[in-house]
């Protein structure tokens, strides 16, 4: 096929229209994509015949521009790929308005979005489910987004580490104090009667990175 011309659209309706074609075969082909939308792949294009007072009608359909995120998901410590996380994708800083979900990440540490087509300069992202035995990062990534096409956010986890330590001091000990679970001073063991009851001065600390409760 040799080029005869480029479709005139008529009145910004969406529509595109030549007239006076000599009956033959023909093929329109789009190499423009309107603005917010993108070419197909391969380009939309259709071959038809046109018979003496004929007129045909093609119909060309394009999809808006978007963006998918991918959120990768590993541990802090180890760099292991992480399952179980979920995510809010959002259009303000602040997290209120949702636009879609994420999650939760597969065995390969990966979650994707879905296509956004929102057409917004930024979007962000938040964990709202924490990978098992691993806290929640309360982190907000912001994504600049890349025009159909996908953007990747690391994200890292701390695992949990439960820890304490335990101290005692009996009552009639004196010359030491407690501090952080150590002792502080000299020890002088006190004197007790035998059968009689005395008490010890226990002391929990918490050196994990999660709350200990019911000590």
């Amino acid at each position: 096929y040799s080029e005869i011309g480029i479709l005139p659209e008529q009145g910004n309706r969406g529509i595109y229209q030549m007239e006076n074609l000599e009956p033959g075969s023909y093929r329109v082909r789009e190499t423009k994509a309107p603005q917010g939308y993108h070419l197909s792949s391969p380009p939309w294009s259709r071959e038809f015949e046109l018979a003496a007072n004929q007129e045909v009608t093609l119909t060309c359909e394009n999809e808006k521009d978007y963006t998918i995120i991918q959120v990768i998901k590993k541990d802090a410590d180890t760099e292991a790929l992480l399952s179980g996380a979920e995510y809010g994708i959002y259009s303000d800083s602040a997290c209120r308005n949702l636009l879609a979900k994420a999650g939760p990440t597969d065995t390969n540490g990966t979650a994707l979005s879905g296509k956004l087509y929102q057409g917004l300069e930024k979007y962000y992202v938040k964990e709202t489910k924490a990978p098992e035995n691993h806290l929640r990062n309360e982190q907000v990534y912001e994504v600049i987004p890349k025009k159909n096409a996908t953007v990747t956010v690391l994200v890292k986890n701390e695992p949990v580490k439960a820890k304490v330590k335990t101290s005692k001091l009996a009552l009639h000990t004196t010359g030491v104090t407690l501090k952080d679970g150590r002792y502080e001073g000299t020890k002088i063991p006190g004197w007790y009667m035998f059968g009689k009851e005395f008490s010890y001065k226990i002391i929990v600390t918490n050196s994990g990175n999660v709350p200990a409760k019911n000590l």
